[in-house]
């Protein structure tokens, strides 16, 4: 019986420390590790695509704070303007699969098997998140913007929106 109960200790602690290898000390650590299995895509090929006649859905993920703040194609004269879609990262696996959510954007719902979708945030790392996610809920041609929104316009700066008050407080 104290043989048995040996062996068990000796086991338990190896099986817990070998099931712990992918915890990550931070987002950051978690959003690298993201960027390793994902397509990311860079600011001359966004560019490039956004001229073209591909169609491709383009994804904000960051807060609809920080979209005031400046977005990809904000000051741009397209024919077919683009204008990302805003769908912060905490909302992401909510909203994606809403008819009634891309309505509002009078877009069509992405299909997974043939919609390209491009993701952004801040400087890549929760479009990073984003993309994975989204590969894992089953869409194929997903990718992230490579540096985010500070590669595509590296002058915009962080600078304070000015909030507007509502009168009551908020």
């Amino acid at each position: 019986m104290k043989k048995y109960r040996f062996i068990n200790l000796m086991i338990i602690p190896f099986v817990f420390l070998w099931s712990c290898n992918a915890i990550y000390e931070n987002g950051k650590e978690m959003a690298a590790s993201s960027q390793t299995r994902i397509d990311q895509i860079s600011v001359a090929e966004l560019n490039e695509k956004m001229l073209g006649e591909e169609e491709f859905h383009l994804i904000d993920v960051r807060q609809p704070k920080e979209l005031k703040k400046g977005y990809i194609n904000q000051d741009f004269d397209y024919d077919d303007y683009l204008e990302p879609v805003n769908i912060p990262r905490g909302l992401l696996e909510f909203r994606i699969a809403d008819a009634g959510f891309w309505e509002n954007y009078y877009e069509e719902l992405p299909e997974k098997e043939s919609t390209e979708i491009i993701v952004y945030c801040k400087s890549g790392g929760r479009s990073a998140l984003a993309a994975e996610t989204l590969m894992q809920l089953g869409y194929k041609k997903v990718k992230s913007l490579s540096g985010g929104y500070n590669a595509w316009n590296p002058d915009h700066g962080d600078a304070a929106v000015k909030e507007e008050s509502s009168g009551c407080g908020g």
